[in-house]
């Protein structure tokens, strides 16, 4: 009786451990937005990717950290529009940082 209740909480666990690996931290979440708002705003016009990640994983989160997330989006979307040299340090942070959220492995 105790070893099926011990497998029973060890099988628990995993499957507690494997949908928390799936979940992005609120941070990331705030980042991925933050990389959807370069792209859109530098014109970039493939971002299914992204688009796809951040619908998934709003679901879960907060309304406060959502909320970031946007604001965060549209700041990146009006620094874009704010001259040459800003859409090139933010094409370098596309290009960096936010590969990993535009083209997923």
């Amino acid at each position: 009786m105790k070893t099926a209740i011990i497998a029973i909480a060890a099988v628990m666990s995993l499957a507690g451990a494997a949908d928390a690996a799936e979940r992005m931290t609120d941070m990331a979440y705030v980042k991925a937005a933050r990389c959807k708002g370069i792209a859109s705003g530098v014109g970039q016009t493939d971002t299914a990717a992204l688009d796809n990640l951040l619908k998934e994983q709003g679901r879960s989160r907060e309304v406060y950290i959502r909320q970031r997330a946007e604001n965060e989006m549209t700041r990146a979307r009006r620094e874009a529009g704010r001259g040459d040299e800003n859409r090139t340090r933010l094409g370098a942070e596309l290009a960096g940082p936010c590969a990993a959220f535009l083209n997923p492995a």
